[in-house]
């Protein structure tokens, strides 16, 4: 697609990819893609954390199964938005997937935020 083409649509202004736009879209989800990946890789590495904790993508889909289970024990269902407050590390990452597995909302907060960028998060959120 041309810029002017793009322009006209009403894409102006907007990032875009240039190329090849015939291989049809994918219809999955990042959830069953995850499941994807373990059932392909296995005992591959997945996430290796600065922590020191590394795991296989079978490990690692586990977890976030069992994350998933625990966030709809506790009342959390599909369309609700879940706020991650968490560091940059191997928790973090096992609970946005989790959310993904069960259809939620991942609303990720950042400890850097200023009071009035936490608020507008918590506003886009609904919690507000």
């Amino acid at each position: 697609m041309r810029a002017s083409e793009v322009a006209k649509v009403g894409y102006a202004g907007m990032s875009f990819v240039t190329g090849n736009t015939s291989e049809p879209l994918r219809n999955d989800t990042l959830g069953s893609l995850l499941k994807e990946q373990a059932k392909r890789n296995g005992d591959k590495t997945a996430l290796v954390s600065w922590t020191g904790a590394s795991y296989s993508y079978k490990n690692f889909y586990e977890r976030c199964i069992h994350v998933a289970q625990a966030l709809l024990g506790s009342g959390v269902r599909p369309g609700d938005h879940v706020g991650i407050f968490a560091e940059n590390c191997e928790v973090y990452v096992e609970l946005f997937f989790a959310c993904a597995l069960i259809s939620t909302v991942s609303v990720v907060l950042n400890s850097n935020y200023t009071s009035s960028e936490l608020a507008s998060a918590l506003v886009a959120a609904g919690w507000c």
